[in-house]
Parts: structure tokens; sequence; C-alpha cells
């Protein structure tokens, strides 16, 4: 089995499955090769039952979400992650929460959740300007572009009759998996 536990923060279903071949860059109805991960959502609220019978992975996201906690009081100005982080640490020390490691490797936690919180931020901006230069260029028409791909889907049009319409190629194709 493969598994991955998501705690990002995108609204996600608490468990869906992905495939490797909706990545293919020719997909096929039955692919020659396929990996089926299941995702779980371990963010609060989801995936309680999970949780309570994995201690480490519920401590790690009573840490996660701390830092989290921290960040928006702090006023989530990338300046001040580290308060953050640090004070999250601090917390968790003092209620117990992954003590022994975070006494054992606290500089190294700081150091990885920095790095993620800054990697994060920066796609999450990148991701903003492709999207308005897109908007600029006329290539993107947003999030209704895809469930106007989907409801012509739905209602039988075919990838080239879409293609035709001036929708991309590789976001109808994806679409129609979607739809199956």
């Amino acid at each position: 089995r493969f598994a991955v536990f998501y705690n990002g923060t995108d609204q996600r279903p608490e468990v869906e499955e992905l495939r490797l071949s909706t990545a293919f860059e020719n997909l096929m109805d039955e692919p020659e090769i396929e990996l089926v991960c299941k995702v779980y959502n371990i963010n609060q609220g989801k995936n309680v039952d999970l949780l309570e019978h994995c201690k480490v992975l519920k401590e790690y996201m009573f840490f996660v979400d701390k830092v989290r906690y921290y960040v928006k009081e702090l006023g989530g100005v990338q300046e001040m992650l580290q308060e953050a982080i640090e004070r999250a640490i601090d917390d968790c020390i003092k209620n117990h929460i992954l003590e022994d490691f975070l006494k054992a490797r606290r500089e190294e936690v700081a150091k990885v959740v920095q790095l993620d919180y800054t990697w994060e931020r920066r796609e999450e901006l990148i991701r903003k300007e492709e999207y308005e230069e897109g908007l600029e260029d006329g290539t993107c028409k947003g999030m209704n572009t895809v469930f106007d791909i989907l409801q012509k889907l739905k209602q039988g049009a075919t990838l080239k009759e879409l293609v035709d319409q001036g929708f991309d190629e590789e976001v109808v194709k994806r679409a129609q998996m979607l739809v199956k």
C-alpha cells in the first residue's frame, strides 16, 4: 500500500485516491502501469480515528497547528516565521508533545519548518503570478474554464469539439478523467 498524509492549507476531502496515470503526457483508459495512492487529510477535524490510533501523527499535527496559529497571531508576516516556530516548539515541549524529539532536534525542526513554509509561500506566489499573467494574455479564463469544460463534457462534447472551441487540450483531457 502507498499512502500520503496531507496537511496543507487547501480544502481537501478526508480521503482521496490519486493515480499516477493522470500525470502521463498521453492519457489512456487502461494504462499499462498504474500507482494508486490513498491521500489522508490529517488537518483538524479530518480522519479523527486515524489520528487517535497514531499518537506521533496526532502530535505532529498539534505542532503544525501551533505553528499556523502563531504565524497568524504574529500577523502572517514572513519575517516573524522563526518566532512562530520557536513558540510552537516551546508549547509542544511544555505540553509533552513530541517532547523528546523536539528537545533533541529543535534547531533542525525549526530549519525544516521554515524551509517548508518559505517553499509553500513561494509556490503560492508563483501560481498567483502565473494565473494573473494568463488572465492578462487571455490564455486562462480562471476556474470558470474548468467548470465550463466539465459541463460541456457531461453534455456529450468531445475532445475535438472543445479544443476547436479554444479550450486547452491538456486541461480537457484531465477533465475527461474526472467525468469518467
